[in-house]
């Protein structure tokens, strides 16, 4: 027997050696449980979103609008979302340098002082009679503690809201309703469209007031 035979040989026993001792991986197929628990997840994200940022955005709108003597406002809620990260001045105008203080920002303050005014008013307990339970009582009903707690909730749901709404466009839906109940005195007009620019879908928005 030559070397060479004996190599293809040694290599073939080598071989069948390794595949009999590795076990063939398998591929479990997912089950409809599984799926029907991820949709239900998928479903409930969207059906959460928070819109009061978009609210606000509009607000913001609306209230330039008014301040420049028109009673007319037309715009698409991407654009509206684009400008919040614009520098503006204490007055929320919109200015050309750039400074620390943004749209967003100060979308998020104003939310967050209204939340911890309600923070101040929920779930209020008398106070404890002893000493160190009084004294924990006093820390969690602090005006401090409510604002920061405010402040850290508002700007987490403001980057969850504007998450969603980058992710898929059937919050396009939430955000349209939401508008369409808190506006019903103003807004005249409410149409989604598909923006070819962005590849979704967007919100088109006319006011009269």
């Amino acid at each position: 027997m030559s070397k060479y035979t004996t190599r293809v040989l040694y290599r073939k026993k080598t071989k069948q050696q390794i595949s009999d001792s590795v076990k063939r991986p398998e591929i479990t197929p997912i089950s409809k449980k599984t799926l029907n628990k991820e949709i239900a997840a998928y479903e409930e994200m969207l059906t959460n979103i928070p819109t009061w940022p978009f609210v606000s955005l509009i607000n913001w709108k609306l209230q330039g609008a008014a301040k420049s003597g028109n009673n007319h406002c037309h715009f698409k809620i991407s654009d509206l979302v684009k400008l919040s990260d614009a520098s503006v001045d204490d007055n929320l105008n919109i200015i050309p340098d750039n400074t620390l203080h943004n749209l967003r920002v100060a979308l998020i303050d104003k939310y967050s002082e209204q939340l911890a005014r309600y923070y101040a008013q929920k779930d209020l307990k008398d106070t404890p009679d002893q000493f160190f339970k009084r004294f924990l009582w006093l820390l969690n009903h602090n005006k401090i503690s409510y604002g920061v707690q405010a402040h850290e909730e508002a700007g987490n749901e403001w980057i969850k809201a504007m998450t969603i709404y980058s992710l898929d466009s059937t919050s396009i839906i939430a955000i349209r309703d939401a508008v369409v109940d808190g506006f019903q005195d103003t807004c005249c007009k409410s149409r989604m469209i598909y923006n070819e620019h962005l590849k979704k879908h967007d919100l088109i928005l006319d006011f009269e007031f």
